[in-house]
C-alpha cells in the first residue's frame, strides 16, 4: 500500500502508523531511511513534521514567511498554487513555501534596520527529468511609495539541466528599505517556452533576518 502511493507525504504518515508492526525501533529507523532520502540526523523530526518541516531557527530572525503564509495574497494564479510543504535535495530537507507558476504572492512588512532576505530557490526533485516543462523564473519586487524595484531575478531549470539541480541560496540586502513598510512580492513565471507543466517551485525557508555584527574589544590584561 504504501508503494503504491503517489503522495510523498502520504506515505510518511502510513509509515508512522506501522511503526508498531515493527519488531524493534531499528528496523522502523531503517524502512524509513530506505523510503526518505534525508540526512539520518534530521529523519525523525523530518518524519513527526512531514510538510511544516524547517531547519533549526537562528536568533536573528525578524521575520518568517513560511509562518506568516496566512498574511499573505495570491494576487495572481490559483489558490492551490500556494502552500507550505518541504523539498528534501541531496539528502537535505528545508521547509518551503512552495509556489507554482505563474502566481505572485503579496506580503506586506516592516522592514527593521540592517535586514536582508535570506532564502533559497529549488524545484521540486520529483520533476527533475526532461519532458516536464523548461523551469521556472522566480522574483522577488519590492514596492515603496508607490515605486517598484525588482529586486532579484533568477531562472533554473533542473529538468534540462544538470547543473541546476540543487538549491540556490541567496542574501538580499534590504538596508535600503531601513524603518520602512513596504509590500514584498515573491513570483513566479514559467520557461522560456511558457510551459508550467510541473513547475514545483519552491523558496526554501524565506526570512528576513537582521545582520548581526560582533563587538570586539580588545582587552586590556593589565
Amino acid at each position: 500500500k504504501i508503494r503504491g502511493t503517489e503522495d510523498f507525504f502520504e506515505r510518511i504518515n502510513l509509515l508512522k502508523t506501522l511503526e508498531e508492526f515493527f519488531p524493534n525501533k531499528e528496523r522502523y529507523i531503517n524502512e524509513l531511511q530506505r523510503l526518505i532520502p534525508v540526512d539520518p540526523s534530521v529523519l525523525i523530526e523530518y518524519v513527526n513534521d512531514g510538510p511544516n518541516y524547517t531547519r533549526p531557527k537562528s536568533p536573528d530572525i525578524t521575520y518568517d514567511f513560511l509562518e506568516n503564509l496566512d498574511e499573505a495574497t495570491i494576487v495572481l494564479g490559483q489558490l492551490n498554487f500556494v502552500k507550505r510543504t518541504s523539498f528534501i535535495i541531496k539528502r537535505e530537507a528545508r521547509g518551503v513555501l512552495f509556489q507554482h507558476p505563474d502566481s505572485q504572492l503579496v506580503y506586506f512588512i516592516n522592514v527593521p534596520q540592517n535586514s536582508y532576505l535570506d532564502f533559497s530557490i529549488a524545484l521540486d526533485s520529483a520533476v527533475w527529468e526532461p519532458g516536464k516543462g523548461d523551469g521556472v523564473e522566480f522574483i522577488v519586487s519590492i514596492t515603496k511609495n508607490a515605486q517598484q524595484f525588482r529586486i532579484f531575478d533568477q531562472y533554473i531549470d533542473p529538468k534540462n539541466i544538470n547543473a541546476d539541480k540543487n538549491w540556490f541560496d541567496f542574501k538580499l540586502d534590504l538596508s535600503t528599505y531601513s524603518g520602512e513598510h513596504v509590500k514584498l512580492v515573491f513570483e513566479t513565471k514559467s520557461g522560456p517556452n511558457h510551459n508550467n507543466r510541473f513547475d514545483w517551485a519552491g523558496w526554501g525557508e524565506p526570512l528576513l533576518k537582521i545582520e548581526v555584527k560582533n563587538d570586539l574589544r580588545e582587552v586590556d590584561d593589565g
